[in-house]
């Protein structure tokens, strides 16, 4: 009564579920393209498409090859990434803000179980970005911080002379020889203000911050750590069929049995050589095959006497 005067009305809202509904039919109904009398599922590749020639009289003359059309030569994305790092009485953390193309966008914090300066902190919010990007397939990043030394001994301004400085500078240079372009510009503190509460917030000691994604580092990035090696043969799964569909389109031969993982191919999303399934309110799951399965849980649980675990 007392907010009518405002001329403000009251609407109650609808209900949601067509609109829930139509999203989930938007997201997984596979494109289809009609060839002749025939629906066939077109993957995101190149295809083949045939279909048959039929003159006057209703006789066919053969199979023609119709070529899918192809897509123009993908543009090289520039991907930037923000970070920082901090050190102090509480602990030690940083944390970085990876942006890509189509306004896709990553929070990343790291707790230290070690101490580190400002400018260590520093390079392992840039490694950890680096690491980031590589994982992604950048192949163009530019990195932004606010810490002179680290910009400057990257741009070969400033000669590192510490041991532990160069150490992280060699690392920088051998993660950068993976992509066609690294850069690093030294702004204001000012304009990396998410990066830096990000990185304050995690040096304090916090073990969750929300929907952030948080690593908890026991070493350091420069540190030998004697790596397991798995030997791990090829083996078949039911990843495989889906793989060959999203790369060249290739089908069982029987109708029901290739229908069936077309449709579930639209469920799922290829990365190079890394399969991932496609979550409605999640970030994507990237998909193991059994013998990866069985490790994936031992070395997430190595560090188990650690403060994030």
């Amino acid at each position: 009564m007392e907010l009518s005067e405002f001329d403000i009305q009251y609407i109650p809202r609808p209900a949601i579920k067509a609109q829930v509904l139509a999203d989930f039919v938007a997201e997984c109904t596979i494109p289809q393209q009609i060839t002749g009398s025939e629906i066939v599922q077109t993957p995101a590749v190149e295809r083949i498409i045939t279909t048959e020639e039929r003159t006057e009289d209703g006789t066919e003359t053969g199979i023609i090859p119709i070529p899918a059309e192809q897509d123009p030569p993908a543009i090289e994305t520039l991907w930037e990434v923000y970070v920082d790092g901090s050190s102090n009485n509480g602990g030690c953390g940083a944390s970085l803000v990876l942006t890509g193309p189509d306004n896709f966008t990553l929070d990343y914090a790291l707790r230290f179980g070690f101490r580190a300066s400002n400018n260590e902190a520093e390079y392992e919010a840039l490694l950890a970005g680096m690491n980031l990007a590589v994982q992604t397939t950048a192949q163009r990043l530019k990195a932004y911080c606010n810490c002179q030394l680290v910009a400057s001994q990257i741009q070969g301004i400033y000669e590192a002379r510490d041991q532990r400085m160069i150490k992280y500078l060699s690392k920088v240079r051998e993660l950068s020889s993976k992509s066609k372009s690294f850069e690093v510009i030294r702004i204001p503190r000012t304009e990396n203000t998410k990066a830096d509460v990000l990185s304050k917030l995690a040096a304090s000691g916090y073990t969750t911050l929300g929907n952030i994604c948080m690593e908890f580092l026991q070493k350091s990035s420069i540190e030998n750590k004697a790596a397991e090696v798995m030997q791990v043969e090829h083996e078949s799964c039911w990843m495989d069929e889906i793989i060959d569909y999203l790369r060249s389109g290739k089908l069982p031969e029987a109708k029901k049995e290739a229908r069936k993982v077309a449709q579930r191919a639209a469920r799922f999303y290829l990365d190079g050589e890394n399969l991932y399934k496609m979550s409605y309110t999640l970030p994507y799951l990237k998909c193991l095959r059994p013998s990866n399965a069985a490790y994936a849980p031992q070395e997430m649980h190595e560090d188990s006497g650690s403060p994030a675990s």
